[in-house]
């Protein structure tokens, strides 16, 4: 008997994802429950576990791309355990006792080989430098431009003799011999190649997919944060102690949870030509990772106060950042907040997530003076940027909504 290996559905909206590597070689016993393989999605990357004990079969290799439900392997459960030791997980060959030759052995991801091969860098050599890491994209980039740093300079060709006069030559010029390659008078070599792969295809491709069907606008409105501002510092003066900080990032996921119940309308997903209004306010909150935009999903935020949103939301971001999220983390989000104030931008265009059909973007904080009882002060104010897909709502509800955000915020002790 065979139970199949078939890609898992981690995500709402997913179509495919990469077999980044196996962690068994092909023939290998593995057991239920053990890491079988690194699968790498638009959304997240993770150690997907083998779902029976037996013989593996693989039928995809590393590096493939295969859509959701795919066939990606078959283990084999008929007979008894193999006598012999069973073979070990890839991931345990150590890379600096491998020989210069034996790069298939190397672990490294099928993108940071493609780059080896295409920058010409030495995948052995790296791993050496690098014992016990999985080689990814970024360290073949870094070690190709250290590589580069240290290279000696070309030493200038010397003049080449005039070629000899043909005896049937009419006194014509000879023709020019083309320079080789490093030559002075020769075009500087281009620029480095970085291909889009993994994560960051996905991304470029779900992004591109949404801008394709959707009717997108964006809104935007300028926020008094000065009441947010105060507030926050006694929260961190009072929260200290537990470690626990709250952002203005915090506020707005809050303050348009909280919007979101006055105006169900963007809490919603578009599908097969029905809008779903969603009973669960679940709020995605993007997060700048190191492999790229991730997404985790923080549940019933509306229910939440203030502290516990904080709360959440750190340990979200910082599991995110280190790619210890799982599927049900990015699971079901129903409206997303993302944020590049903490970059010093105030106001940008965030493209929406599929199928959801709002997006609310968060600017800097920045001080500006304004007139309050007859006299100018200086205040903080932030912009809110309000993406949405205008097949599923029109302008002035979306306005309604970005309107009551702001009323929140301007009013933070609602929050709490």
């Amino acid at each position: 008997m065979a139970v199949e290996v078939r890609l898992p559905l981690l995500g709402d909206v997913m179509q495919e994802g990469t077999l980044v590597e196996w962690l068994f070689a092909d023939g290998a016993y593995v057991r239920k429950g053990e890491p079988l393989y690194r699968l790498e999605t638009d959304k997240v990357s993770l150690d997907v576990e083998a779902p029976a004990t037996g013989i593996l079969r693989q039928v995809a290799a590393a590096g493939d791309v295969v859509p959701v439900d795919g066939l990606l392997a078959r283990i084999e459960t008929d007979g008894e355990q193999p006598t012999a030791a069973p073979t070990a997980p890839l991931a345990s060959v150590h890379p600096a006792a491998l020989p210069a030759e034996a790069t298939d052995e190397i672990r490294a991801s099928p993108a940071a080989r493609r780059l080896a091969r295409e920058l010409g860098v030495d995948l052995a050599a790296l791993a050496r430098e690098r014992p016990g890491v999985r080689l990814r994209e970024e360290h073949v980039q870094a070690y190709a431009a250290a590589q580069r740093a240290v290279a000696p300079p070309a030493a200038p060709a010397a003049p080449s003799p005039a070629p000899p006069t043909s005896p049937t030559a009419t006194g014509a010029p000879a023709a020019a011999v083309p320079a080789p390659p490093g030559a002075a008078g020769a075009p500087p070599a281009a620029g480095n190649r970085q291909p889009l792969v993994g994560r960051r295809r996905l991304i470029a491709q779900r992004l591109h997919q949404s801008l394709q069907q959707m009717a997108q606008l964006t809104i935007a409105q300028q926020v008094d944060v000065t009441e947010c501002t105060r507030l926050r510092a006694q929260l961190v003066r009072l929260w200290e102690a537990d470690g626990i900080r709250p952002s203005y990032t915090d506020f707005v996921v809050r303050a348009a949870a909280l919007a979101l119940r006055e105006h169900p309308a963007l809490n919603a997903t578009l599908e097969d030509d029905a809008l779903l209004l969603h009973d669960a306010i679940d709020v995605g909150l993007a997060v700048d990772a190191p492999e790229g935009l991730i997404v985790p999903v923080l549940r019933g935020v509306d229910r939440l106060g203030l502290r516990e949103v904080a709360q959440r939301a750190a340990e979200a971001a910082e599991r995110a950042r280190a790619n210890r999220l799982g599927a049900d983390d990015l699971r079901g989000g129903t409206f997303t907040v993302t944020t590049l104030g903490a970059l010093g931008v105030d106001f940008f265009t965030p493209i929406v997530n599929p199928p959801q059909v709002a997006i609310l973007g968060i600017g800097r904080v920045f001080p500006r003076l304004a007139l309050a009882n007859g006299q100018v002060e200086q205040r903080d104010a932030l912009y809110l940027s309000l993406s949405f897909d205008h097949r599923a709502l029109d302008g002035a509800p979306a306005a309604r909504f970005l309107s009551r955000v702001k009323d929140l915020l301007e009013l933070p002790v609602a929050l709490l």
